[in-house]
């Protein structure tokens, strides 16, 4: 290590400063126990450097310069970077830091080596050549080399020939010299760790840019984050590179990732040219000159194009990206993988894509489907496709066919404008919504009601209860003896053994008795006559649908195939919802989630993908992948005859996601849910399905409440509701009864028989099913958390 010949007096803190950095290591230390430093790193960073801002900052620049007993100015900016790192260690360490640290401070000066006995100096070297020296050492010792602040130019030049070596080994190295993928993912964790470690005030210099444009890095990502990445560098079959590649491709999520750290690394300028003339349509050919390119056009029969998708490797990488088993039920779907994967691979393989647009190609492709002509030529092309893909077009074929009978079965109960127009002179009373058997009943008979509420934020809901802790508290009308018990939340260990403690929230209040909650609950007479029962929240000052509730919103024979699908093992773990505080003592059941999401936590590395599980590798499991994909469709045709706004506000805010059938959103299947009073952050309101339930009445028992909306729905088996999960909302918490009792109910099927409104639910001896209090889909946009 090298130090001053002269060790300097490190002089105490100012006391106001020393109170901010204290302040700084609590929080750190807070968020360590959380087990969430690498998630909210960024945001730790960015609350020490506010509260250092000022006059505070400055002292901490005169601080370190005393420090160092040396003339000369220091970068405030690297000297604060130092600061940051001195706060995440022990007070006791920071006299040790500092005179690691002071020789990379100094800008010029002489360098000593301590040694045993009296310090003699060494030829002065720059402390760029320093750095660069210890940092070489590293890389040929294989210890994993501390990311300096105040990173020079050649330095930056040593780091990314580094990074060059290790994305070239693991990602573009041809065979035979790729190697094992626990190597190669150590590699790349490291590296990637490296690169997002460089901070802002670095990156932004001209020097590192100006470097990082010259360096053979900027070549590499190119490279990998080029849309032919995977036709070129990651065909398995063809070119016996590792399988990991293709994988690590969606799990890394590599070309938006590395594409990020390039944008940040280039001159703001250049980014705007690039935004400014690069093409937001479809993808463009850009053909090679002296190369013959093999034409794919044919605007009578797609059957050709359909049958080279399927059959080139990479063309639909589901191992990178599941999702694209879907990629034939919507435009938007056809469009999206034409662009991301299938284009770029025809390109690389030398299909003349001229004239093809992926919007036109799929309005062909659905119409040829569903021909007669179509379904023989599926039969002929199947025949020369691996079992994923067979399995991928019978599905699509199904999928078509269910989409005709939902959406008859959803909308069959509508009164036509022209059937309304026979029956009436005035057409113009004529409404969407109006059915043909309540349409001259008074309001409260009609099968469509619409009940005033007010809006209120937290704010004033904590006002209107000033004697209540409602937040993380339970909500439950079961009387006092027989209300359940809270969960024992998990022993969490501090840093020096000692178990955490967590604030009690075990409060439980009465939903009506209490908080004088609206109760909304199904009419059966309605139900028996109309075959459905919606009542819509209105707001009372705005007149603006906040949410609705739809009772028997499926039919029967569509409500028993949700249930079968639901009790399939979806290969996606449940949720961990007991993260945050507030849910520790009232949460139980399982929620697991279907889709795509943004992770809290996790594996390094890992970025927006699928959730880990869900995999379309085997016919068994693209199977499972359509049956969401067939759910999340009901849920949303169902939605849409009572409130379309919700649903297209629904589809848009998740375009730009990975699909789940026809819409990006996620499907969150849940058994034996319960939740206290708790919100969350979602991209748009959400949508949630009672598929099968089974409680006390006379108790609500684990009906669904929103606080801020003030009311408490009466849920019961084949109900639908939208909600906004950025309001307080949970569940009506069951019995200790009931708790106990559930594991013994179960779902019989129900017959396809118009006369039969009702669902069934008994107890047969001997059956248990793995279902307790019931079967709930919940379908909202992506979660950002």
């Amino acid at each position: 290590m090298y130090i001053l010949k002269d060790a300097p007096i490190v002089e105490p803190l100012p006391a106001d400063l020393e109170e901010t950095v204290h302040n700084c290591v609590k929080r750190w230390d807070d968020l360590q126990d959380l087990r969430m430093t690498s998630r909210l790193e960024k945001q730790w960073r960015s609350e020490c450097m506010i509260l250092l801002e000022g006059a505070a900052k400055d002292k901490v620049v005169q601080w370190l310069d005393q420090c160092l007993q040396m003339g000369g100015e220091l970068d405030p900016q690297v000297a604060l970077a130092h600061f940051l790192n001195i706060i995440r260690l022990p007070v006791s360490k920071w006299d040790e830091y500092l005179q690691a640290a002071q020789v990379q401070l100094v800008q010029e000066g002489t360098r000593y080596q301590c040694t045993p006995q009296n310090s003699e100096p060494v030829s002065p070297h720059s402390s760029e050549l320093l750095q660069e020296l210890d940092l070489e050492l590293d890389f040929k010792e294989g210890r994993k080399p501390k990311i300096l602040k105040d990173l020079s130019n050649v330095l930056a030049s040593v780091l990314m020939k580094r990074w060059t070596d290790t994305l070239t080994k693991v990602f573009l190295e041809e065979v035979p010299n790729c190697i094992e993928q626990d190597i190669a993912k150590g590699l790349w964790l490291e590296t990637l760790e490296e690169m997002k470690g460089i901070p802002e005030s670095r990156y932004q210099s001209s020097k590192w840019q100006n470097t990082f444009k010259g360096s053979e890095l900027a070549q590499a990502i190119n490279k990998i984050t080029s849309p032919n990445y995977l036709v070129k560098h990651a065909c398995h079959r063809k070119k016996n590179v590792p399988r990991y590649r293709i994988v690590w491709v969606g799990y890394y999520a590599l070309g938006e990732v590395l594409g990020l750290l390039q944008e940040r690394w280039t001159p703001k300028e250049t980014v705007k040219q690039w935004e400014a003339t690069s093409k937001k349509d479809n993808f463009q050919q850009k053909k090679i000159p002296g190369v013959n390119y093999t034409l794919l056009k044919n605007d009578h029969n797609p059957s050709k194009l359909v049958q080279t998708i399927f059959s080139f490797e990479n063309l639909v990488p589901l191992e990178a990206f599941p999702t694209q088993v879907y990629l034939l039920l919507s435009a938007e779907n056809f469009t999206q993988a034409w662009n991301r994967t299938i284009a770029p691979g025809l390109d690389e393989y030398h299909f003349d894509l001229e004239g093809i647009s992926p919007e036109t190609q799929f309005d062909q492709i659905r119409r040829w489907l569903r021909s007669t002509q179509g379904r023989q030529d599926l039969a002929r092309i199947k025949l020369r496709l691996t079992e994923p893909f067979q399995t991928i077009l019978d599905c699509t074929v199904e999928y078509f066919e269910f989409v005709q009978k939902i959406q008859i079965k959803v909308w069959d109960f509508r009164l036509h404008k022209d059937e309304f127009e026979s029956m009436f002179q005035d057409g113009k009373t004529w409404t969407p919504g109006l059915c043909k058997h309540c349409f001259n009943e008074p309001p409260i008979n009609q099968c469509v009601q619409d009940k005033l509420t007010t809006f209120l934020t937290w704010e004033e809901v904590k006002c209107k209860y000033p004697e209540f802790d409602l937040e993380g508290a339970g909500i439950s009308c079961a009387p006092r003896g027989h209300r359940v018990m809270p969960v024992p939340p998990p022993q969490i260990h501090n840093k020096d053994g000692s178990i955490k403690e967590h604030k009690p929230i075990t409060n439980i209040y009465h939903p009506i008795d209490d908080l004088h909650l609206m109760i909304i609950e199904a009419n059966q007479e309605i139900i028996n006559r109309c075959g459905r029962h919606i009542v819509r929240l209105i707001d009372s000052q705005t007149n603006q649908l906040h949410d609705f509730i739809y009772f028997n919103a499926f039919p029967v024979d569509i409500l028993d195939s949700m249930v079968t699908n639901n009790e399939k093992d979806s290969g996606v773990k449940a949720l961990n919802r007991e993260r945050s505080e507030k849910m520790l003592y009232w949460s139980r059941g399982d929620m697991v989630s279907i889709g795509s999401r943004i992770p809290k936590g996790g594996a390094k590395g890992t970025s927006y993908d699928t959730y880990r599980g869900m995999v379309a590798t085997s016919k068994e499991t693209i199977c499972l992948l359509f049956d969401h994909a067939r759910d999340s469709l009901a849920i949303l045709e169902s939605a849409r005859s009572v409130d379309s706004t919700l649903v297209s506000k629904l589809k848009e805010v998740s375009k730009e996601c990975n699909r789940l059938g026809i819409s990006g959103a996620n499907i969150y299947r849940c058994q034996n849910y319960q939740a206290p009073v708790h919100n969350e952050i979602d991209a748009s309101q959400g949508l949630c399905a009672q598929l099968w339930h089974k409680g006390k009445d006379e108790w609500l028992e684990w009906g669904f409440f929103n606080l801020q909306l003030g009311y408490l729905i009466k849920t019961q088996s084949n109900t639908l509701w939208s909600f906004d999960s950025s309001h307080m909302h949970g569940t009506n918490l069951p019995s200790q009864e009931s708790l106990i009792t559930s594991n013994q109910w179960h779902w019989n099927e129900s017959s396809d028989n118009e006369e039969d409104m009702e669902i069934v639910n008994e107890l047969e001896e001997g059956e248990v099913a793995d279902s307790t209090e019931g079967i709930k889909f919940s379908l909202v946009s992506l979660v950002l958390g």
